[in-house]
């Protein structure tokens, strides 16, 4: 289990990231997607990962 404080940074949470995992998000649209982290999931390479978010906004972000 990793305890984070209510902000860190890409490489801290990258290491609690796992093949099979869920990740839910906060926000909505566009502005709520987290890019970032995305990103930083993607190049973790971890796999057979579940994104949970509330996105309606533009399908070229997040």
């Amino acid at each position: 289990m990793h305890l984070f404080n209510k902000v860190t940074d890409y490489t801290t949470a990258q290491s609690a990231f796992f093949d099979g995992m869920t990740l839910l998000f906060g926000g909505f649209g566009g502005v709520g997607t987290p890019p970032g982290l995305i990103d930083c999931l993607i190049d973790s390479g971890v796999k057979d990962v579940k994104l949970i978010g509330n996105d309606a906004g533009f399908p070229w972000i997040g």
